[in-house]
């Protein structure tokens, strides 16, 4: 009986195996493209250079209680973060963050969310710190919040 059915017992099996390999290509290691997928549109044409990022640092770090500066891009995400002395009031220290934007160019502030970071070595409880800022790409002004 095995014989008069071998063909179709192979063809069953070849069908299991090619769909168990389909279904672990499709279902379990799907990880095609970029962790981004197609957010990312348009990045090149609007590149935020190593100058720039270095100018924002230098900026930053010139400003009287700044103890360090440092900024991160990730993805369409520019991470502006500082770390300010405990004689630097928070009015100031956003003050700070605020006097980057004009650094921007217009194409930037419409392409990137800019996130500000600001936090200081001992926080005392009645201090609304650590701090962030967040200018979305549809907005023109910097929303705070404390952490």
């Amino acid at each position: 009986m095995l014989k008069k059915y071998k063909w179709l017992i192979l063809s069953i099996c070849i069908i299991i195996v090619f769909s168990f390999i389909y279904f672990l290509k499709t279902f379990v290691y799907y990880n095609q493209g970029t962790i981004y997928g197609n957010r990312l549109k348009g990045i090149k044409e609007v590149k935020i250079s190593q100058d720039l990022k270095n100018d924002l640092v230098d900026t930053l770090k010139h400003n009287l209680g700044v103890k360090t500066a440092k900024v991160e891009l990730q993805g369409r995400i520019l991470n502006i973060l500082i770390e300010v002395e405990e004689t630097v009031s928070i009015e100031e220290s956003q003050t700070f963050m605020i006097n980057l934007l004009p650094k921007f160019t217009e194409k930037i502030k419409e392409y990137y969310d800019l996130h500000f970071y600001i936090t200081k070595d001992s926080l005392k409880e009645e201090e609304n710190l650590p701090l962030i800022g967040v200018k979305s790409k549809f907005s023109s002004e910097i929303v705070w919040s404390k952490v």
